[in-house]
């Protein structure tokens, strides 16, 4: 699936489920962190746009992050800096692609005190949806046996009718936020 049917998708499911504004972030986050290992992804190029030697780099700036934390012990910078120097190592749909990978990224999140549940909403709404394609997921990682229901082509017209779908019900049910922005 692309990075913006897995965006959208996450973002409608919490939207109407009423999470608030925080939640929202959250349900965005692990609708695309998945796809982290996966230098072309969405949240890849958000995150690292030209990192220098690509996985490599990854590294690097993982090491990099992780000398930030050792100096100021700050939570959140232990826990980027580990998921950086992984994503060195880690190929493409594999372990965050899994329900271990759910689990771990759900232990980083309730470690760091924020939402929970959308955080899952996304990031199950991910998997479900790579699970739909031909490539599958390992759902059930380190067995690397791939899971799939072969229903929808990554960037073919139901990927993109998903998509836009979600977008609008995304759109719809967040209105309820304009008069919170507008104050």
């Amino acid at each position: 699936m692309r990075g913006s049917t897995h965006l959208f998708s996450g973002l409608a499911a919490a939207s109407l489920l009423g999470t608030d504004l925080p939640g929202l972030g959250m349900a965005a986050l692990g609708a695309l962190l998945p796809d982290i290992d996966h230098p072309d992804s969405l949240i890849s190029r958000e995150i690292t746009p030209g990192a220098p030697l690509g996985r490599i780099g990854r590294g690097l700036i993982g090491l990099a992050i992780l000398g930030a934390w050792y100096q100021t012990r700050l939570p959140l910078l232990l826990t980027v800096g580990i998921t950086f120097v992984a994503l060195a190592f880690l190929p493409h749909r594999g372990i965050t692609h899994s329900l271990l990978g759910l689990v771990l990224a759900w232990l980083a999140v309730k470690a760091l005190g924020w939402p929970q549940a959308p955080f899952l909403i996304g990031y199950g709404i991910h998997l479900a949806e790579d699970l739909l394609t031909p490539s599958g997921i390992p759902l059930l990682y380190p067995w690397q046996e791939r899971m799939r229901v072969p229903l929808i082509q990554t960037g073919g017209i139901i990927d993109r009718a998903l998509g836009l779908t979600a977008m609008v019900i995304f759109l719809i049910a967040a209105w309820r936020y304009v008069p919170v922005l507008l104050h």
